[in-house]
């Protein structure tokens, strides 16, 4: 007899965000052209991770005659050396689709996951990105008013 196997979505993006912080970045930007900006801003090492790309299927509308379509979206990560602290940028728009349907005016997710001082880093980094040619604003994401935020799990 065969045993199913079910996964627990709730319990597994609980963990997920665990010690996370997110910002939404309003930047109407090509996402390697923002990435490149952070990294010579900042300092920091983004890289794009191709095999965590999150694809999402919107199905067909009868009413509005479309036909299904798959969205991709980009994920890029930096892990601060010497720091428990994971950064991961999601590209929340593609083909004017976004990826967390509520936060659809938000060009990049920031999510930052691990230990740190959470208020002084991440008013630093606010500021910082306030400096990027194109960022138009810079806000906190609450996690817990996120309601697709099982599209955020890798």
């Amino acid at each position: 007899m065969k045993k199913l196997v079910t996964l627990d979505w709730d319990d597994s993006t609980n963990r997920f965000f665990e010690d996370a912080k997110m910002l939404g970045v309003v930047a109407p930007l090509n996402d390697y052209y923002f990435i490149w900006h952070v990294n010579a801003l900042l300092g920091y090492r983004f890289r794009a991770i191709p095999e965590a790309t999150i694809q999402l299927l919107k199905k067909k509308s009868v009413q509005k005659k479309q036909k299904a379509m798959d969205f991709f979206f980009s994920v890029f990560e930096y892990n601060m050396p010497g720091y428990a602290l994971q950064h991961l940028i999601y590209h929340n728009q593609n083909k004017g689709e976004p990826l967390l349907p509520d936060y659809k005016h938000i060009d990049f997710i920031w999510l930052m996951k691990g230990d740190f001082e959470y208020d002084e880093d991440a008013s630093e980094l606010v500021h910082a990105l306030k400096n990027i040619s194109g960022v138009q604003l810079v806000t906190e994401i609450p996690i817990d008013k996120v309601r697709k935020k099982e599209h955020l799990v890798l």
